[in-house]
């Protein structure tokens, strides 16, 4: 693991949402590349993802990348239900950073005028990933 990121994992940077019920299923890690190429064999099913996060009116979403978001390529990403315990202040913490996030993926809800390529919603973690990049800091 990257020293960097397990300082801000061991540090608490990273913000738990909600807690892992009992008999909730395990996390799947899934890239962002395979929910977008496969929704389907994902819907409905608890996965952690990592990607690009934006979260601003109409527009909460889960990136490949930055420049898909610069590029307004909102197919190469995931509509994000925004966790109602999360802040202001810690969405706006988190939003234009590459982030780690679980939760229930929904194939067929494409979000905001339908035009992601599926949503992320009852997350229970949330958290920033460093990718050594100041950029990204």
């Amino acid at each position: 693991m990257n020293p960097a990121r397990r300082g801000v994992l061991a540090g608490g940077v990273g913000l738990l949402v909600a807690g892992r019920a009992a008999g909730q299923p395990t996390r799947n890690a899934v890239s962002l590349i395979a929910l977008i190429a496969n929704p389907t064999a994902f819907d409905a099913q608890h996965i952690q993802v990592l990607g690009f996060l934006r979260l601003e009116f109409e527009g909460d979403a889960l990136y490949l990348d930055r420049e898909s978001w610069r590029a307004g390529i909102s197919r190469n990403g995931i509509w994000v239900d925004r966790p109602p315990s999360l802040s202001r202040a810690e969405a706006l913490r988190l939003s234009n950073h590459y982030a780690l996030l679980e939760g229930t993926f929904r194939a067929g809800d494409g979000g905001h005028m339908n035009q992601f390529s599926g949503a992320l919603g009852d997350i229970t973690r949330l958290e920033p990933w460093d990718t050594g990049d100041p950029a990204d800091r």
